[in-house]
């Protein structure tokens, strides 16, 4: 539940805008992206691998701002879990399946 208090500290208003079907806004580093809420409220990046076989969480990543004090454990967690490899693009590409974290690079580095 902490990616749901997470989203609603740094995405209120645009969270309210999806619910009542306005735009999501221009000052939102994902306004190009298609965005959306799961039944379970979650604002999620959109549908970009719709009908295959992997679980629901793994399908639309789950949006999460940079600078949330949330993103850096997420980020170690899933650096453990690959054994402390090196390779920073498999650490990113690994976070996307779960993730959307903007500039997320940058925090890796």
């Amino acid at each position: 539940m902490y990616i749901k208090s997470t989203q609603k500290e740094a995405f209120l208003s645009q969270i309210y805008n999806i619910k009542v079907c306005k735009p999501v806004g221009t000052r939102i580093r994902f306004k190009t992206l298609t965005s959306s809420l799961d039944e379970s409220h979650i604002l999620r990046v959109g549908e970009r691998i719709g009908s295959a076989t992997v679980s629901y969480d793994t399908k639309p990543p789950a949006i999460i701002i940079q600078a949330h004090h949330v993103c850096r454990p997420i980020i170690l967690d899933c650096h453990k879990k690959l054994h402390h490899e090196d390779r920073n693009t498999l650490l990113v590409n690994e976070l996307k399946l779960i993730y959307w974290i903007p500039s997320s690079l940058s925090i890796i580095l």
